[in-house]
């Protein structure tokens, strides 16, 4: 054991080594607080139907056509048929190509094991978030080598706001990160070592992250530029065959890909909306302060033109460190992770006019590798160790602080649509005898399950097909409510609907009904 890394274990009586012991501990803790309370949104409602083996669009057709139906009767597409089978999930996923299986089938088995509730599916996600703090500790230990970034890196990770969200999801992401860290730790292995057999894990591990999601393509970019960089030309080839054999295993999936070619322009085409470059440029600086500290404030907020630029630097200079002061395989893969995703990414949507970037969720490797080269940074500067562990105290504090905040809340600004499906739900579960009418749009099904979570099982919906306007038919006193009305809509009975109060005009009343 290095003094430095002894010193950051140690430090006076233990003290540090207890502290760090107890903040991993709270990092990892925190993943598991509330999973079941907070909003089931749109997405993950999506993966939970894909899983149970529930097609979106059988679903709509079935319900949406002015009958009324209960959030019962929509909470029952979230579990298993009693007929259902494998090639059910097999299915769903096909429809849905711009998904690859893997995280999905590792769901199907999880949740045929320990049930459907919410609690359940996203329990699977902590897990993966969970372990890759001891897979980050190896992969900064291949990086850096006995060093205090094997500590602190897994450390900024359990703390880290960003992070704890997403870990809170049902979706893919956690399990892409472990899987970048994975594959990151497999190629520095490969370029140690160059035995076949590293090789070889490195495509298997390569190959697994393509089956997670279809953006490790920018991932395997970067790889490919650090081998370039690192490797002597005459090992060109074998990182190469890496490659080709990753892409072989990934075939079958790239064959359903090309097969559904119309339906991924489909599912995709939000991508390719409009979106104000004012916006995204802010969106693009707090996708990096939500490292440390992410207190869900709005867009025009001080701190949205204070805190990400501080963050972006302190990275920045971390990652100028890291190749400065580190050997060139380190130093390359932690700029190659960070800068040409990030590139990608933003350069293409700038290209296109398309808003990928928008999106925190496909930093989060980026967003890794980020916290690895800080990690870096911050350990090498061991003569300055009490201002290093002044920082890193700041730094840990902040997370776990805003972590516990953020756990405890509802809702969170990674909800997206579904941001205020809590206040909306609680709102419809105050009145009496309440009826919610709308009209297909293209996340009316998420948005309308992610509230029956909410609600009393028997709340009736109508939901119609534009241009037909739903119309109530109950016997009873009813109080009719619009949820996301357009304008038509909200103008089609015989007195205009109002709009309820506190929800952001989502939600509206009518009057005399």
């Amino acid at each position: 054991m290095s003094i430095r890394t002894r010193q950051l274990r140690q430090g006076p009586g233990s003290r540090w080594g207890w502290a760090i012991a107890v903040s991993l501990m709270a990092g990892c803790l925190l993943r598991w607080v509330n999973l079941g309370g907070k909003v089931f949104w749109h997405d993950e409602v999506y993966t939970a139907l894909r899983v149970v083996g529930h097609m979106g669009s059988v679903v709509e057709q079935t319900l949406f056509t002015g009958v009324p139906f209960t959030a019962e009767t929509l909470l029952q597409y979230q579990t298993f048929a009693a007929e259902s089978t494998f090639l059910d999930t097999l299915g769903s996923l096909v429809d849905h190509p711009e998904h690859p299986p893997l995280y999905y089938l590792l769901a199907w088995a999880w949740v045929s094991l320990v049930g459907t509730s919410v609690t359940a599916f996203r329990s699977l996600s902590v897990i993966f978030s969970v372990l890759t703090l001891p897979a980050l500790a190896g992969f900064a230990r291949e990086l850096f080598g006995r060093h205090p970034a094997v500590i602190i890196a897994p450390l900024l990770f359990a703390c880290s706001p960003v992070q704890v969200l997403y870990a809170q999801e049902a979706r893919e992401y956690s399990l892409w990160v472990l899987l970048t860290v994975l594959a990151s730790w497999a190629l520095l292995r490969a370029v140690r070592l160059g035995t076949r057999k590293a090789w070889g894990l490195y495509a298997l591990a390569l190959a697994l992250l393509f089956y997670t999601s279809i953006l490790s393509a920018l991932v395997a970019i970067a790889y490919g530029l650090y081998g370039i960089w690192v490797l002597p030309r005459r090992r060109w080839p074998t990182l190469a065959a890496s490659f080709l054999l990753a892409l072989l295993l990934f075939l079958p999936w790239l064959g359903v890909i090309i097969a559904q070619a119309h339906r991924w322009q489909q599912v995709t085409a939000w991508t390719l909306d409009e979106f104000p470059r004012s916006i995204m440029v802010k969106l693009w600086g707090l996708h990096f302060s939500a490292l440390f500290v992410d207190p869900n404030l709005s867009l025009d907020h001080a701190y949205t033109y204070l805190v990400p630029p501080l963050a972006v630097l302190l990275i920045g200079i971390s990652l100028y460190r890291c190749w400065q002061r580190f050997p060139h395989q380190a130093g390359a893969m932690v700029v190659a992770l960070v800068v040409v995703p990030t590139v990608a990414l933003i350069g293409g949507d700038l290209l296109r006019g398309s808003r990928l970037s928008t999106e925190t969720r496909y930093f989060l490797p980026v967003l890794m590798a980020a916290q690895v080269a800080v990690a870096g940074w911050l350990g090498t500067h061991y003569r300055t160790q009490r201002l290093v562990l002044l920082g890193l105290t700041g730094l840990i504090g902040l997370g776990l602080v805003n972590s516990m905040i953020m756990t405890k809340a509802p809702t969170w600004w990674s909800k997206r649509e579904g941001t205020f499906n809590y206040a909306i739900a609680t709102a419809i579960a105050s009145i009496q005898n309440p009826v919610v009418m709308t009209q297909k749009e293209g996340t009316t099904l998420g948005n309308l399950i992610s509230l029956s979570y909410h609600l009393p099982a028997q709340t009736s919906f109508q939901v119609t097909l534009a241009p037909d306007i739903p119309e109530p038919n109950g016997e009873q006193p009813q109080t009719l409510l619009l949820f996301r009305p357009s304008e038509l809509l909200r103008n089609a009975y015989d007195c205009p609907a109002e709009p309820f109060p506190g929800v952001l005009a989502l939600l509206w009343r009518i009057p005399c009904r």
